[in-house]
């Protein structure tokens, strides 16, 4: 997924356009692969970045990557279980964790990309504008992704590849 760091802010919005498009194609698998570019993307930002980050500012990623795994596996779901009547009542709260994970999501990724650029722990209201421009993606992208550029072009810390070095 690191290939998805690399693009440029309109190469990005390309392959979102045509994710887009191939809903009219087939809904079905459009609406995943949709998705799935947008966790995929969340989640090479959070990683990606994550590993560039000094030890004390490294943030533990358990939690989140189980709400990007759940948010992918429920969405991939959601289209099945939405039309069960008889399990409306029930998928209910399924449904509201998964709106919370990908919140989640798109706040530990902002999180990443604000401790990166400030080089010290962020809080809550330091991440909110990157927040709102995740959750409006299409315009989002063109900010929050040339942001992303730089810090790949210009890395701060250095990674070391192997333990020994």
């Amino acid at each position: 997924m690191n290939f998805l760091l690399r693009l440029k802010h309109w190469q990005l919005f390309l392959l979102f356009a045509l994710s887009v498009m191939l809903q009219t194609i087939s809904h079905e698998i459009g609406f995943i692969f949709t998705f799935a570019i947008l966790l995929g993307w969340t989640y090479s930002i959070s990683i990606g970045i994550n590993n560039l980050l000094p030890p004390n500012l490294k943030h533990k990623t358990g939690f989140f990557e189980f709400n990007i795994g759940y948010a992918f596996i429920y969405i991939g779901l959601s289209r099945y279980l939405l039309q069960q009547e008889a399990l409306l009542e029930i998928i209910i709260p399924f449904h509201i964790y998964a709106y919370y994970a990908i919140f989640y999501s798109f706040f530990f990724a902002a999180r990443q990309i604000r401790t990166f650029q400030n080089m010290r722990p962020t809080a809550f209201g330091e991440c909110l504008s990157l927040i709102f421009l995740f959750w409006f993606l299409p315009i989002g992208l063109w900010f929050i992704q040339p942001q992303v550029n730089s810090i790949q072009e210009t890395t701060l810390y250095p990674v070391s590849t192997s333990w020994t070095e």
